[in-house]
């Protein structure tokens, strides 16, 4: 016989999460278990929904393809759902018919993403959209590319190299009248330099982090608070 415990708690308690071999813990979840009957392609499903900790043991008998459920909690309001006989889709249907369907992602995270640091101007990136789209080979999904190194200097944000990067707003939208996407990155850590003008503005706005919390970083370092900006 193999025993196998799932502790569900509501409340961190620092142990790791529960890596599917048993006797760890997952946090602020309300479990719900799709089981099949002894008949193929014959399911049934069972939803807890508890304000306590809870713990489930999964015990397997030898040579036996039984397998038992043992539910242990401490108390506390208890909601206890149970979804009679169907297809595996359909008690998951039922199920979400209870508690609500996924929301839908993000248009963005539903296409390939392109991106690499080694793209030193424009041209290289157009490349990019231009294999994709059927220039080198069979066309291929592509959603769009991250942009990393357009600035005039590194860390210097919000900035743009003029000379690798001309034009860059046409071209943009020239990606994006053919349903492609570009994303831009900004980084927080900005150059010290007098010269740059995003620093200098600021550190007179008072938006540079300060300070760390293990090491004094000195009165002013050139990173982005991103609770004051």
């Amino acid at each position: 016989m193999g025993t196998y415990s799932y502790n569900v708690r509501h409340r961190d308690d620092s142990l790791p999460l529960d890596d599917g071999l048993g006797g760890k813990s997952a946090n602020h979840i309300q479990p719900f278990l799709l089981c099949q009957t002894e008949t193929r392609k014959d399911f049934f499903g069972m939803f807890f929904a508890s304000t306590a900790p809870q713990v489930f043991e999964v015990v397997k008998y030898t040579n036996s393809t039984k397998m038992v459920v043992n539910y242990i909690t401490v108390g506390g309001a208890l909601e206890f759902y149970v979804f009679l006989r169907g297809t595996a889709q359909e008690i998951v249907q039922r199920y979400h018919n209870l508690v609500g369907t996924p929301m839908m992602p993000p248009y963005y995270s539903l296409g390939v993403f392109h991106g690499s640091n080694a793209y030193s101007k424009w041209d290289d990136i157009r490349k990019v959209y231009d294999n994709y789209n059927g220039a080198v080979g069979p066309k291929q999904a592509l959603e769009g590319v991250f942009v990393e190194t357009f600035n005039q200097l590194p860390h210097w944000s919000l900035t743009v190299d003029t000379v690798n990067y001309p034009n860059l707003g046409a071209e943009v939208d020239k990606i994006r009248a053919g349903n492609q996407r570009v994303l831009f990155g900004a980084s927080v850590a900005l150059a010290t330099d007098p010269a740059y003008p995003w620093y200098t503005q600021a550190k007179q706005a008072q938006c540079l982090v300060k300070s760390h919390p293990a090491t004094a970083l000195g009165p002013l370092t050139g990173v982005l608070d991103q609770v004051e900006v």
